[in-house]
């Protein structure tokens, strides 16, 4: 640390700092500044009436229905999420039953219509197979 450019605490600014200081810290108009200020303030201040609570509650109504909106959709993507693990852990436990030499039952609504499965005709799954090998 440079040495020169350190000043005690005990002694006094130089005048050259202290006059730099209040240039920089100076209003920009003078002290017509501070009034024109205090007046704009004052305005402001008179033309606020005060609110009944039910007047004050009106004015958070369309940023409460936002976040209520927001709310909901986010629970409602939360409880997919969930159904969907849940889903996914079904099916997982009924392949290890399956696995286990327990009979495997489909659950309604997992196979489409028209589909057919591999559980279904075991000679897809070994015609699947193949295409992946052999490619």
């Amino acid at each position: 640390m440079n040495k020169d450019n350190v000043t005690p605490i005990d002694q006094p600014l130089s005048p050259q700092v202290v006059d730099t200081a209040r240039s920089l810290y100076s209003p920009p108009g003078g002290d017509s500044y501070w009034q024109s200020l205090e007046l704009k303030v004052m305005a402001g201040i008179q033309g606020m009436a005060p609110k009944q609570w039910w007047q004050v509650l009106g004015t958070w109504s369309q940023k409460g229905i936002m976040a209520a909106a927001a709310a909901i959709i986010i629970i409602a993507a939360l409880l997919f999420q969930a159904n969907r693990k849940q889903s996914e852990i079904a099916y997982v436990e009924a392949i290890i039953d399956f696995d286990n030499g327990a009979e495997f039952v489909i659950p309604e609504g997992v196979l489409n219509s028209g589909i057919q499965s591999d559980y279904q005709d075991p000679g897809i799954r070994a015609a699947t197979f193949r295409d992946v090998i052999s490619r």
